[in-house]
């Protein structure tokens, strides 16, 4: 039997007809993704079983399934195989067509191969059917495509990050040396940059004048001190978001609530921590729909034009699919955070609550489509004069 062909074949379950060869390292059989030999087998273990030669003998070992690996319908847990077994488990028949990992052909004695047979054998071997080579290039051609994609996905993303990063320097920077000037006018020390905001920069300056406080207003009623750190904590926490810096953006809130002179916003930072919470488990809301719509076909825009895929499997945020092509259908992995912004927008559906208004502006931002979410900005809770403010540098009417 040639070394080339393979050690095992599934004769019943999902994957009927499929052939594996055993390489020298072994293979990991199970239903995840992960595994060496990923089965669609809904009774099989994360990670069920295991194939491994030891002295040129093939042998399998059940990695502690739930529901055991049988061979000819005896249990086992570590056990050699030989050709003609029949391997039970799930609702998967595997049998051995080749238990070693070495060719059994032998020359015999006196008898050796002429250099041009030789030659003709290897050829023989190498060729590649007609037919293989047909499916290969479409596969080939869809990888490549899907990888422009993704990178393509990844520089637009990029760059609208970055335009949000200059804007929010640039205002920063703009209103740091209007507070510097008037402060200087006045004959005051100037406040250290980065903890005032941009939109209350003159107003701060203008509370250094002795008696200034306009009648009922709020500055009248809480004190300076107070304003400018939660100004600057809900400008980071909308830049950490955008970013996707979840976890920075959470402590720096909880720093927040221990300070004394935070505690009046309590309320305001413990809303910024919901949405923080809501912005990040996108994925995790999107996956839980998509896992709903296994086996429904969805479709979704790829390098501009719309490409349908049948729903297979999602695990954690990868997701499977098939997809139909002339030569017939064909799997693809994608993970959920590179599906475009659109496409996450159809399928988190219409926002109703705040929290679903805050997450539409914040992947709108990331696509840099600033018109589009400022009509969202309005309506985020505690984040909505910051939302406002940074689109209006981002994208000022008109």
């Amino acid at each position: 039997m040639d070394s080339n062909s393979p050690h095992i074949e599934i004769v019943a379950g999902p994957d009927k007809g499929s052939k594996f060869m055993i390489p020298p390292t072994g293979a990991r059989l199970g239903r995840s993704s992960k595994n060496d030999i990923a089965l669609k087998d809904e009774r099989l273990s994360r990670m069920h079983s295991e194939f491994y030669f030891r002295e040129n003998q093939l042998f399998i070992r059940d990695k502690d399934s739930a529901n055991k690996t049988l061979i000819n319908n005896e249990p086992v847990h570590d056990s050699p195989l030989k050709r003609g077994d029949i391997i039970h488990m799930g609702e998967t028949r595997i049998r051995i067509l080749r238990d070693s990992s070495k060719s059994r052909i032998q020359i015999k004695p006196g008898a050796a191969a002429s250099a041009p047979a030789e030659q003709r054998l290897r050829a023989k071997a190498l060729k590649v059917p007609l037919f293989l080579r047909i499916i290969a290039f479409p596969l080939w051609l869809l990888m490549i495509v899907w990888f422009v994609f993704l990178a393509y996905s990844m520089i637009v993303e990029e760059a609208a990050q970055q335009q949000v990063e200059s804007a929010v320097d640039a205002e920063a920077g703009s209103s740091d040396n209007r507070t510097a000037t008037r402060s200087n006018v006045n004959g005051t020390a100037p406040r250290s940059p980065g903890m005032q905001s941009p939109a209350n920069s003159d107003f701060m300056a203008q509370q250094e004048e002795p008696g200034f406080a306009p009648p009922g207003s709020r500055e009248a009623r809480e004190p300076v001190a107070q304003r400018a750190p939660i100004d600057e904590l809900k400008r980071n926490t909308v830049f950490k978001m955008v970013k996707r810096e979840y976890a920075p953006a959470q402590e720096a809130l909880l720093a927040a609530l221990e300070t004394a002179s935070m505690k009046p916003f309590a309320g305001q930072i413990s809303e910024m921590g919901k949405m923080v919470k809501a912005v990040s488990s996108v994925p995790e809301k999107i996956s839980t729909v998509l896992n709903g719509m296994i086996g429904q076909t969805i479709t979704l825009q790829v390098d501009g034009r719309p490409l349908e895929i049948r729903l297979q499997a999602i695990t954690e945020e990868l997701v499977r699919g098939r997809v139909a092509r002339e030569t017939g259908e064909q799997t693809v992995n994608f993970r959920v955070s590179n599906i475009p912004v659109e496409d996450q927008l159809k399928i988190l559906g219409k926002p109703a609550t705040t929290e679903q208004r805050l997450v539409t502006c914040i992947l709108l931002i990331r696509a840099g489509r600033y018109a589009e979410a400022s009509a969202y900005a309005a309506d985020c809770g505690a984040l909505s004069d910051t939302l406002q403010e940074l689109l209006a540098t981002l994208a000022p009417p008109s």
